[in-house]
């Protein structure tokens, strides 16, 4: 399955589920210019404080999955990342669409719904969205063949 996270300690984690589903190098920047903002921003630590208050478990897959909000804020810090480097930001919506496509292709189709391990990207990914794409042949071989 695809999926990446930044922990609370600085540690990213990239499955090889979201190295497939995500295959260029675009790409793979605007996933790790997400996740690391997660991290400058302190989601971790948010998730933290609210999961004591709320006497939750404090299980390390409830201190990083992260809500809609802040989401959309790690996007627009990964926009930012990108614009800096002179990428379009249409390279994000291009790896949400590539992650949600993958998840279905693999029959997860919970991954993109409000409390899937990417909320809301659907919606995220269409805010991002132009006509650039970024496909391997063996993408658009694994694509064709559904």
């Amino acid at each position: 399955m695809p999926d990446a996270w930044m922990g609370p300690d600085g540690t990213l984690v990239i499955t090889t589920g979201m190295i497939t589903a995500v295959n260029c190098e675009l790409e793979m920047m605007a996933l790790m210019a997400q996740e690391v903002a997660h991290f400058a921003l302190d989601h971790h630590l948010k998730n933290y404080k609210n999961l004591l208050l709320l006497e939750t478990p404090l299980a390390l897959g409830n201190v990083v999955r992260f809500n809609s909000l802040q989401e959309l804020t790690a996007d627009q810090c990964a926009v930012s990342v990108l614009e800096a480097y002179g990428k379009s930001p249409a390279i994000l919506g291009s790896m949400l669409t590539k992650v949600l496509a993958y998840g279905e292709l693999m029959g997860n189709y919970y991954l993109g719904s409000t409390q899937g391990f990417f909320p809301d990207a659907r919606t995220r990914a269409v805010t991002h969205s132009d006509t650039i794409s970024c496909f391997s042949m063996e993408w658009i071989s694994l694509t064709r063949n559904r």
